[in-house]
């Protein structure tokens, strides 16, 4: 890659710090193939003049073995990486997974269900935006990721997306910042405290990425730099916007035919029209759109009663019963949500099936014909029971949500 002159854009910078976080790449060493092997007291014996392989070590152990496939499906690289200092390891996989779904579906249910709808919503609704604005400019851009060697790359799974720019740096900058901004005037609290976790929380998501191989330090200073921006314009105008989705008759229309109109047009370069960062805009604009839509429904059954300004509460830290309490909802919320999932993937693809005239098998047909109404259905219903369903089962079970009159 040309631009690896750079620093900023620069394979060995992101190895150097790797190395002093002690995480390092060890030397390549064997290369299994699809060829007869014997294994016996921990070795494998491959025929035909392979290398021999130790057996992988423990976890305990700090050394990681990966088997990485070639372009060539009869060869199989070892990708062997040392870890020096697991405090460094495990804080930094923390840190990954607050960019990552399952942050998503933990995270935006417990403020609902426990904390303020309100913030959440302004929170959400900045997420959409700025996913869209970075997953497609993935797209668009087509910048590789670090190489490996000499970086270690650790988290195979977006081997798929290309790196510029960083969208957990993206989100690990919107999360913090924009519920320091939103309520900053509406509740009491140490604003120097709010400032110091706020950029705490950034760093940590901007750090794993580099500990963990995924970007270039260029990555990480555009997806925060387009963020921030992104936030000093359109927090402007949040609280408008917010309450025309909630409470303007025909909101859910226009809400719901931008969402899809947007995942429609998303700009896709592979050749069958779906990839793993239009997966993610397209399950993203759908949950924006769910739990918009779900909060109109709310405040038309007068169910929502932060429709225009939050409830405002003392800041102090929960008992023991309350944290129980909140930690209840979220099993149940959760549980909903999988129960929802379940239901609706079964029930898109029956109905796919029968607009189509035949069978849809999703492991076969990756196609945006498919994908797009299976996705944006399914997680817009999962959306709309985790905020309507939910409050229902709470007060059913006695462990009501404040911010609901149900």
């Amino acid at each position: 890659m040309k631009l690896e002159s750079n620093w900023l854009v620069s394979s060995q910078t992101v190895a150097n710090i790797q190395r002093f976080f002690g995480l390092e790449l060890d030397p390549p060493s064997d290369i299994v193939t699809n060829n007869k092997s014997s294994t016996s007291n921990g070795h494998t014996s491959t025929h035909n003049g392979v290398h021999h392989r130790q057996k992988q070590e423990a976890p305990s152990q700090s050394k990681v073995e990966e088997i990485t496939t070639t372009k060539d499906a009869s060869t199989k690289v070892e990708t062997r990486y040392s870890v020096k200092n697991r405090f460094w390891y495990w804080l930094f996989a923390f840190g990954a997974t607050l960019g990552d779904d399952v942050f998503y579906y933990t995270f935006y249910p417990f403020w609902f269900y426990n904390l303020s709808p309100w913030v959440i919503r302004r929170v959400i609704l900045m997420w959409g935006l700025i996913m869209y604005v970075g997953q497609s400019s993935k797209e668009i851009l087509r910048w590789p990721r670090p190489s490996e060697p000499p970086a270690v790359r650790i988290e195979k799974r977006y081997f798929k997306e290309y790196g510029m720019p960083s969208t957990h740096a993206m989100v690990g900058t919107l999360v913090p910042f924009t519920i320091l901004a939103v309520t900053w005037d509406h509740y009491e609290y140490s604003h120097t405290w709010g400032v110091a976790l706020a950029s705490s929380y950034t760093l940590l998501v901007c750090f794993s990425r580099l500990y963990r191989g995924m970007h270039y330090i260029l990555d990480i200073l555009v997806g925060t730099g387009v963020c921030m921006l992104l936030l000093a314009i359109n927090l402007q105008f949040i609280d408008a916007l917010d309450h025309f989705l909630v409470t303007h008759p025909y909101a859910p229309i226009p809400l719901i035919a931008v969402a899809f109109l947007l995942c429609l047009i998303y700009p896709c370069k592979d050749d069958n029209g779906w990839s793993s960062t239009r997966n993610d805009t397209t399950m993203c604009l759908s949950c924006v759109s769910g739990i918009m839509t779900a909060c109109w429904i709310c405040n038309q059954l007068g169910w929502l009663i932060d429709a225009d300004v939050p409830v405002s509460q003392p800041l102090v830290f929960p008992g023991w019963t309350s944290i129980a309490l909140m930690l209840l909802r979220e099993l149940i919320g959760c549980c909903i949500m999988v129960l929802v999932h379940v239901t609706m993937r079964t029930l898109v693809l029956f109905l796919l099936s029968l607009v189509m005239g035949r069978k849809i098998d999703r492991s076969k047909e990756t196609t945006v014909y498919v994908e797009l109404p299976y996705k944006f259905i399914a997680y817009f219903c999962i959306c709309c029971a985790m905020v309507l369903v939910s409050p229902v089962t709470f007060k059913a079970l006695g462990i009501p949500i404040y911010t609901f009159n149900v």
